[in-house]
């Protein structure tokens, strides 16, 4: 029994599955982008609600950045996901906010998150467009 042309259809198989999975440039992108140095710190409003927002800047200057809070039960799922600041009405992007060097408090934010209980992640990203095609 010859095994060598199944062996070539999984090679070619497998390489169009890599080729279609994979995006080689936006991952140069990625990994080229410099970090934004900028996270958030959440914490109850004095009612008890979520969150009063407080962007952590390790940076030596300000930084304008779009920021994604992630929501997490006890075993890592995904819970709910919000932009801080949100997108204002009729707009497609959040304009952001400046995060000076540092630690700064942001404001008042409605995020779906019930401190200390739930768990939350987030990741800020400079908020300036580079005249990309919308997505």
């Amino acid at each position: 029994m010859n095994t060598a042309p199944a062996a070539r259809v999984l090679a070619v198989v497998l390489t169009a599955a890599t080729a279609c999975t994979t995006n080689p440039v936006a991952d140069r992108e990625d990994a080229s982008a410099p970090s934004v140095g900028v996270r958030l710190d959440l914490r109850p409003t004095d009612e008890g609600g979520c969150c009063v927002v407080t962007s952590v800047n390790l940076r030596e200057d300000a930084a304008t950045v779009t920021c994604f809070v992630y929501v997490l039960d006890d075993a890592g799922r995904l819970l709910a996901t919000r932009v801080v600041p949100p997108l204002p009405p009729g707009h497609r992007r959040s304009s952001g906010f400046s995060a000076p060097p540092g630690r700064f408090e942001q404001g008042v934010y409605e995020i779906p998150l019930q401190l200390p209980e739930q768990r939350y992640r987030t990741t800020c990203r400079p908020a300036a467009w580079h005249g990309g095609a919308p997505i």
